[in-house]
């Protein structure tokens, strides 16, 4: 292969990732760019929810008479929504963002 044709292949495809990933930060873009993040709702901290704790039905899962939540580990443990709620409970505001993957 001579340079010139070395060449062209890499600028091709330094080329392509770019309009591939160019999307996550150039908005009008991000339909276009297969590897940007999702943007299907934007939550409290300008940040991207794919799905809310309503559409994915967590509050019925959880209070759900089956419910259990499973620790495991040396000592597994299982608790009903009824053995969670007899625990001390505390409140505490996080700074939480998830992050897509």
């Amino acid at each position: 292969m001579s340079r010139r044709g070395f060449l062209t292949t890499v600028g091709a495809g330094a080329g392509v990732i770019t309009l591939a990933t160019v999307g996550a930060t150039a908005g009008p873009l991000r339909r276009l760019s297969p590897l940007a993040t999702r943007r299907a709702t934007v939550g409290p901290q300008h940040l991207p929810v794919n799905k809310s704790a309503k559409s994915a039905r967590v509050g019925e899962t959880a209070r759900d008479p089956a419910y259990r939540l499973v620790v495991t580990g040396a000592r597994p443990l299982s608790l009903s929504r009824t053995d969670l709620l007899a625990l001390p409970q505390h409140e505490a505001v996080l700074p939480i963002a998830c992050v897509e993957g």
